[in-house]
């Protein structure tokens, strides 16, 4: 093993061990020795990468969205932006209803984020380009004469929220199936905006 890859295998170590802690024992009860401890490292190991608990938090978010911000970036390479809104909804929603824990550690990491004003500055950000991002793929549905004139940012932010409740209730409801819900939102959010 290198050592580039000997130090990612550390971190990626490092932050299963803090979503593991984070949901385990909450964000205020957890200390940088449990999250050291079970990522099988020495507490200085630890703080080598990482200064605070914060900062391992912010770190754990990033890696964990990497995954949606490439479903982002490959629906946004669609030349479809009809195309490429539909699979970005189903592989985002079977992305969270498979990783149970880790979503309970991203709605723990917001509503943290919620009281740190300076947690809360990075998300805000994130939010931002997130929403831009979801937008500039309605925008690229008008222009392309796929999409009816509407409101891109309205149909942003309506898809984001409705996305991220849904996997959380997916989680708590079994009977709620991936291809079903996926459906729900293509036949109520994209059909409807379609130039027929």
């Amino acid at each position: 093993m290198t050592k580039k890859e000997s130090k990612e295998k550390r971190i990626e170590d490092i932050i299963d061990a803090a979503v593991n802690v984070f949901v385990d024992k909450g964000y205020e009860n957890t200390t940088m020795s449990e999250i050291a401890e079970q990522a099988g490292i020495s507490k200085g190991g630890l703080y080598h990468h990482f200064l605070s608990k914060d900062m391992v938090m912010l770190y754990a978010n990033q890696k964990l969205m990497e995954p949606c911000n490439d479903m982002l970036f490959k629906a946004k390479q669609n030349t479809s932006a009809c195309e490429g809104l539909k699979k970005y909804i189903f592989e985002y929603i079977g992305y969270w209803t498979q990783r149970k824990k880790e979503l309970i550690f991203f709605s723990l990491s917001m509503a943290k984020a919620m009281t740190h004003m300076d947690i809360f500055k990075l998300y805000e950000k994130y939010v931002e380009d997130y929403i831009s991002s979801v937008e500039a793929l309605f925008k690229k549905g008008i222009d392309s004469d796929e999409f009816i004139m509407h409101d891109p940012r309205g149909s942003a932010i309506s898809l984001i929220s409705a996305l991220d409740g849904v996997t959380i209730y997916m989680t708590l409801d079994k009977k709620m199936k991936l291809e079903d819900i996926s459906n729900y939102f293509i036949d109520r959010l994209i059909e409807p905006i379609i130039k027929k």
